[in-house]
């Protein structure tokens, strides 16, 4: 299971220089003392989810979908639409597990929102997505979801 990831990884410096052997960037002002300058690290391995909080009309809807239709949202499965969770709070998109352009966002934007006009019919849907960062926790940690339905 995902969860989204709401504390920042990213600290702020001027400048720019490597970090080492991983994949990880640091930004930084040349000749500053990094402990006490806020520093900017790029987390390129990590997955990014891209979508929104789920209101009630369509939670009830992704209850309810027929068994034909539940292939397109999964709580572990990110082929299509991945269900995950902040608390009591559920939020369906699309998780990305490389780096994205521009461009690349747009479209996953009309993917998700494609999937789920399909899947929920007359329920109104933002226009706008959230991408938030994300990171698989242990199983011991994810409270089991109901099997009544996919929420």
């Amino acid at each position: 299971m995902l969860e989204c990831v709401h504390q920042s990884a990213i600290r702020f410096v001027n400048g720019f220089g490597h970090s080492g052997g991983g994949r990880t960037w640091q930004v930084g002002r040349e000749g500053s003392n990094v402990e006490h300058d806020g520093l900017l690290e790029l987390l390129l391995d990590q997955p990014l989810f891209i979508g929104f909080k789920v209101e009630s009309a369509l939670r009830q809807q992704l209850e309810t979908l027929r068994d034909s239709d539940k292939k397109y949202i999964s709580g572990e499965d990110s082929t299509f639409l991945r269900i995950c969770r902040v608390g009591s709070d559920v939020y369906v998109g699309k998780v990305i597990h490389e780096s994205l352009t521009t461009d690349r966002v747009e479209d996953i934007r009309r993917n998700v929102l494609s999937i789920l006009h399909k899947l929920g019919g007359a329920v109104r849907l933002p226009t706008n997505l959230k991408i938030l960062p994300c990171r698989t926790i242990e199983s011991a940690t994810v409270v089991p979801v109901p099997r009544a339905g996919v929420l």
